[in-house]
């Protein structure tokens, strides 16, 4: 992990491009607030806003032999000496050397992804879309021009309104990882589907942990996952089942079940399946109903509740 410290944008904003661009996650400070004079010795490298090293200069903290001082060509760097800054660069004209210094320190993190079977392509940055999108042909396995990125995918997920594209697992994960990690995704659109993804250096060390144990659980939340079944299951009978139940019908049973309200339909429907201890399968891409039991036994309780009517 790399500790960036300065109040700079423009600084902070270089330093940003270079990071994406070798695929290096940013520990990113505005001052030596909190845990940052902690990091500043575990840090294996530590780039410091020229902005920052008089403030740095009174804290007191030890020489650090991966230092390098950021400066816009014209900010003061008095006093990098003292910090054992090995290097001051000009960030408007030292991007591909700072890139370089950079990319040692994504390597652990790229080996892990690779070794627990995610693919690592290339995407340029300023090609993703303002919703935070990519076109799929836009991700390529080798780099194309000097400003692609890492980025890594993470197979096909579907949205939360496409229930059946994709696993019921997968769509968990996905709406899962954008709650937890709402900035980290530069999702890919495939033919109008989704497939989760990110530039490598957008993802928190906390995210590349989590998506890692997915190589040996597939689920991140099991509870959330039992959440989006239930959710199926229960958004089935407007999807699919109540155009099928009523194809099944005989033309009496048909027209009663027209009469009634929808939602007075559904909870009959559910009442059969309840006294009869049928419930509905969940396979993890589709919901699967007892027709052949549960249909004789529906058009028998709705012609009980038009007699009862």
């Amino acid at each position: 992990m790399v500790l960036l410290i300065t109040a700079d944008p423009g600084l902070r904003q270089q330093a940003r491009r270079c990071a994406r661009q070798a695929g290096a996650w940013l520990d990113d400070h505005d001052d030596f607030h909190g845990p940052v004079k902690l990091r500043w010795g575990r840090s294996p490298l530590v780039l410091l806003g020229a902005d920052l090293l008089a403030t740095a200069g009174r804290q007191r903290l030890r020489r650090h032999e991966n230092l390098v001082v950021l400066t816009d060509g014209r900010m003061r760097t008095r006093g990098a000496d003292r910090l054992g800054a090995g290097r001051v660069v000009n960030v408007a004209t030292g991007r591909a050397w700072l890139t370089a210094q950079l990319a040692p320190t994504a390597t652990v993190t790229l080996g892990r992804l690779a070794g627990a079977g995610y693919r690592i392509g290339y995407a340029d940055p300023d090609t993703t879309h303002q919703m935070r999108f990519l076109d799929g042909w836009q991700v390529s396995d080798q780099r194309r021009s000097g400003t692609d990125a890492p980025y890594v995918s993470f197979g096909q997920v579907a949205r939360d309104d496409t229930a059946g594209q994709s696993s019921s697992a997968q769509r968990s994960n996905f709406r899962v990882a954008h709650r937890r990690f709402p900035h980290a995704w530069t999702d890919t659109v495939h033919n109008g589907v989704t497939t989760l993804g990110a530039f490598v250096a957008d993802l928190p060390p906390a995210a590349v942990d989590q998506l890692v144990a997915l190589a040996g659980h597939p689920l991140i939340d099991d509870d959330d996952h039992s959440a989006l079944e239930d959710d199926d299951i229960h958004a089935s009978w407007h999807q699919t089942v109540a155009a099928d139940v009523r194809a099944l019908l005989d033309d009496q049973t048909r027209g009663m079940f027209d009469s009634l309200v929808d939602a007075r339909c559904q909870q009959l429907w559910w009442e059969t399946a309840t006294d009869l201890g049928l419930d509905p399968e969940h396979t993890g891409h589709s919901v699967i109903w007892h027709y052949p039991k549960l249909v004789p036994a529906f058009a028998a309780r709705l012609r009980a509740h038009s007699d009862g009517a």
